[in-house]
């Protein structure tokens, strides 16, 4: 018997857990009662991004965050889920289930902020999970909320005067930061290392092993310092290098390699695509200089994060390959269009569409990296580029980079979602499928000799 798929609008989001290992959303449905809400894990919800960002916001708001970002807060977007809305009383339920719907008669009373009227909710029939977590949340919503109004009567005064220039549905609505640090493992927070010094945010990929591999995790922990920089008045700028002999090797596709059937390569894919998307949003819109030390080889993704910065420096070991046409891929990160800005049409389609790899010298004769440094002084100049660029006034430094990239801001959310799409199309294909599974390792382990 064929399951019937509908197409339900999501209304709101209402909370966030943790549930076997796997995050999900409480979301109600436009044209359904807030009894009717589900639990769906996050990616359902693959372009409901910009709800999941203002939730976010709602539940814990960052001081100091752009403005803009709260922008078109009442968006719904559509998701393609199963009729799963209500449930018989037919159904099996786990003995906890069972004594939480035990049916009461209780009156539950709490003041208000205003000292009006108290709110009652009165229980005199089974109440499920989502009814109960959607009363205690009214409760606590009535004695906060209120406070809370002003404030973002004054954020969207500042909004509607707020000078940037970004499209209608600009990129930096739809993050999906996943801000609680404690969804990361330790053994992920080692791979990637921060630290704030002289006037700048360094990112360390730390990999070592993988050859420095990013995987889903290590993007959102990226993405994670990125935006706590943006806001950070101490940082004036942010350098991403690496330990070891690689810069990046782009994606880490292990988890689609270890999918075990077609359904897990799907929700892996999807949750990937999610995760670059992220973190593209705060890579290519960063209102400060992005410096990059490319001590070794760059591979896919970490082309793009090079053609993203504003200067990149490299060694003899330093080398560009894409990959991407070499998987069964399409680029992403913008490159579509940012390369052949940066190193001339011929040499991007070269990569773009052979995949040809480009060493330090050609990549400098093409303006891809600033400058060439010594192996034994790398890290000896990469710190007096830092300290060159420090010194000049916050300021000036994010008012002189708006105005570098005021035409491109307008383009740049449609080309990314463009990008992405194809991407996404692509990786799931059985060609691709079998591309990552048989050539994918070898690809990016490049011989020593290469490097």
């Amino acid at each position: 018997m064929q399951v019937e798929r509908k197409i339900f609008e999501v209304d709101t989001i209402i909370c966030r857990r943790q549930h076997c290992g796997k995050v999900q959303y409480l979301v109600t449905w436009k044209g359904f009662g807030y009894s009717s809400a589900t639990w769906e894990p996050v990616e359902n919800l693959v372009s409901c991004a910009d709800l999941i960002a203002q939730f976010q916001r709602q539940t814990s708001p960052i001081p100091g965050a752009n403005p803009f970002i709260l922008e078109h807060s009442g968006k719904t977007k559509k998701v393609h889920v199963k009729m799963l809305l209500t449930r018989k009383g037919g159904h099996k339920r786990t003995k906890s289930m069972a004594a939480y719907n035990e049916p009461v008669d209780t009156t539950c009373q709490t003041e208000t902020l205003n000292g009006s009227e108290p709110l009652t909710f009165k229980k005199k029939h089974n109440i499920t999970e989502s009814e109960k977590l959607i009363r205690d949340t009214l409760i606590h919503e009535s004695k906060t909320m209120e406070r809370k109004k002003t404030n973002y009567n004054k954020i969207n005064d500042i909004i509607n005067n707020f000078d940037m220039n970004l499209s209608p549905n600009g990129l930096i609505q739809k993050r999906s930061l996943n801000r609680n640090s404690q969804s990361h493992s330790i053994y992920d927070k080692n791979l990637v290392l921060s630290s704030v010094q002289n006037g700048y945010l360094q990112i360390t990929l730390n990999n070592v092993d993988r050859n420095n591999l990013i995987t889903p995790n290590m993007l959102a922990i990226i993405c994670e310092c990125l935006h706590r920089a943006c806001k950070n008045p101490d940082v004036k700028a942010v350098l991403i290098c690496s330990n070891g002999d690689y810069f990046c090797s782009g994606i880490d596709y292990s988890e689609l390699v270890n999918s075990s059937d077609d359904k897990e390569y799907k929700s892996n894919a999807s949750k990937l695509v999610v995760a670059i998307k992220s973190l593209l949003a705060e890579l290519l819109l960063f209102p400060k200089p992005i410096v990059c030390a490319v001590n070794g080889p760059a591979l896919e993704l970490g082309v793009a994060i090079v053609a993203a910065s504003d200067f990149a420096y490299g060694t003899s070991k330093t080398c560009f390959d894409l990959l991407y046409c070499k998987l069964g891929l399409s680029p992403v990160g913008y490159l579509s269009k940012l390369l052949p800005k940066i190193v001339g049409n011929s040499m991007a389609l070269s990569m773009l569409y052979m995949g040809k790899r480009y060493n330090a010298v050609t990549a400098y004769d093409r303006g891809l990296i600033s400058d060439i440094f010594g192996l034994n002084s790398f890290q000896e100049d990469i710190s007096k580029c830092m300290a060159n660029l420090t010194v000049v006034s916050m300021q000036a430094l994010i008012s002189t980079k708006k105005l570098l990239n005021h035409f491109d801001i307008s383009r740049i959310e449609e080309i990314c979602g463009e990008e992405l799409n194809c991407y996404h199309a692509l990786i799931l294909t059985k060609e691709c499928k079998s591309k990552i599974k048989e050539e994918w390792p070898s690809l990016v382990s490049l011989p020593k000799e290469d490097i």
